[in-house]
């Protein structure tokens, strides 16, 4: 099967959809069976998708993990990581029509919906989110009477990696 599919959306929209997993930054088949994805307002099939097994996420979370951990990314100064969402919040702007047309066709809504409440709404929350990537430090705490035999402090810093299962209703809102 191939993993990239030409579509027209109803509205017209000529569309070039890669359907497989993305996995170490490549599409990749995925190891269980594909899931044929339905436009709800018709019961037409718009596509079939590639599925991931329970080995394909643990390829998907292993390979995030390895890139978490490069210092290239690790160490990415917080404003720079703002900047990165900044960008991205621009992309989907730059994009909010193609993603307004899969968000409303996949999803059972009117376009109009999709491109001026969800598609915004993703914008916002991203860029709410890069503002505050060079505003989250630690904090040093004081107890009182031990101030001077204690030090303690917290560091706010990431973690790791997670997986998620994104709702069908507002996937672009689940970024």
């Amino acid at each position: 099967m191939a993993l990239e599919q030409c579509l027209t959306a109803p509205n017209g929209r000529q569309i070039t959809l890669n359907t497989g997993l993305f996995i170490n930054n490549s599409f990749v088949a995925g190891s269980a069976c594909p899931i044929a994805t339905i436009d709800p307002a018709h019961e037409n099939e718009i596509c079939v998708v590639q599925a991931a097994s329970a080995d394909d996420v643990d390829k998907a979370v292993k390979a995030a993990r390895a890139a978490f951990q490069q210092p290239g990314w690790r160490n990415i100064r917080p404003g720079d990581r703002g900047a990165l969402l900044y960008r991205l919040a621009d992309l989907i702007n730059e994009n909010k029509e193609l993603l307004a047309t899969l968000e409303a066709w996949d999803g059972g809504k009117p376009y109009s919906t999709a491109l001026n409440e969800d598609v915004g709404e993703v914008v916002s929350t991203i860029r709410y989110y890069a503002g505050w990537a060079d505003k989250l430090t630690g904090q040093t705490i004081t107890k009182a009477g031990y101030e001077s035999l204690k030090f303690a402090y917290t560091i706010k810093q990431p973690i790791g990696v997670c997986a998620q299962i994104i709702p069908w209703n507002y996937p672009l809102s689940k970024l």
